[in-house]
């Protein structure tokens, strides 16, 4: 079962036990790729495009809740740390920092990359492969 039918699959549960948040909160998640597919002609949407979806699903009520805190309220604060709680369960376990420099070794030595200088090409072919389960900001930093 790939994670968009998990998502779903997890939305037909909370309906049925009735858990408001969590269904509306999912239902939201779900029109989200529902509308990526209609934009890429109905092609089969990926695990990765999906979890591209969610991390900028994420990202989105992170800033909304910096702002809601700005303004001093605390109830939508609440209320988009729980949506991000619920979203996050979807997503992949990220690379550690040690796996993460094993990889960069390893592409460094494939792809014969001399750094500083090809390092955007060391980034791109790392996130091209490994795009899921790496922090884009923590390879920055390690590179």
């Amino acid at each position: 079962m790939n994670l968009y039918e998990t998502i779903k699959a997890d939305y037909k549960t909370a309906f049925r036990a009735k858990e408001q948040f969590t269904k509306e909160t999912l239902k939201y998640i779900i029109g989200i790729v529902k509308m990526k597919e209609i934009d890429n002609r109905w092609i089969e949407i990926t695990d990765d495009d999906v979890i591209a979806i969610i991390k900028k699903e994420i990202k989105a009520r992170q800033d909304a809740s910096s702002n809601y805190e700005k303004m001093g309220n605390q109830n939508e604060v609440d209320i988009q740390m729980k949506n991000i709680k619920i979203i996050e369960q979807y997503l992949p376990e990220m690379l550690s920092e040690e796996a993460l420099k094993k990889i960069i070794d390893a592409k460094v030595s494939e792809l014969k990359l001399e750094l500083p200088a090809q390092r955007g090409q060391l980034m791109g072919a790392i996130m091209k492969e490994y795009r899921s389960v790496v922090d884009p900001a923590m390879l920055n930093k390690i590179i």
